[in-house]
């Protein structure tokens, strides 16, 4: 797919060259009496695997399954959740044109994800669509807050990994991928 495409249109795809990310203070987790195998699809804790298609908005897959998994953890009941809302409504980040789960999650801090079912993922084509506001104000899920795994710490990721799902940010309009 990225064989017949420019350098520039491959970046605009993956949203590169518009984003610093966030510092932020990571957390510690224990590693002690950490699982030799863990699968949370095995436990019923993660939706099937989601498109994006032709849109950069894999910061919104990430930020939305950590919510959905923290719902579940929380009440037992998964939800799918809209990806679209972040997309269109989540206005530090730039749409189809790349984001930060950080400033997605701090958006569903003060605005409640909707279900999926209410507000569907239209940005399939590259467009990040006009936030339609009746839509995203119908959200029950409500982030609380959130938990950074330090840089560079493969054990501590396996600590985070065995406390819930993890997002994690590549920078993927790199010539190697």
């Amino acid at each position: 797919m990225f064989s017949t495409k420019t350098k520039e249109e491959a970046s605009k795809l993956l949203g590169a060259g518009k984003i610093d990310l966030p510092i932020v203070e990571p957390a510690h987790f224990d590693e002690s009496n950490l699982k030799d195998s863990l699968d949370w699809r095995a436990q019923g804790a993660v939706n099937a695997v989601k498109n994006q298609a032709q849109c950069g908005s894999c910061w919104a897959f990430g930020a939305t399954a950590v919510t959905e998994t923290a719902h579940w953890k929380s009440t037992g009941k998964l939800l799918s959740l809209s990806e679209q809302q972040l997309v269109s409504c989540e206005s530090k980040s730039h749409g189809c044109n790349g984001g930060v789960q950080l400033w997605a999650l701090q958006y569903l801090e003060s605005n409640p994800q909707t279900l999926e079912t209410s507000y569907p993922y239209t940005s399939g084509h590259g467009d990040s669509g006009v936030c339609d506001t009746a839509m995203a104000g119908t959200g029950t899920v409500q982030v609380t807050g959130t938990t950074w795994v330090p840089r560079n710490s493969v054990s501590q990721l396996k600590a985070a990994i065995n406390t819930g799902v993890v997002t994690v940010t590549i920078e993927a309009d790199q010539s190697v991928f």
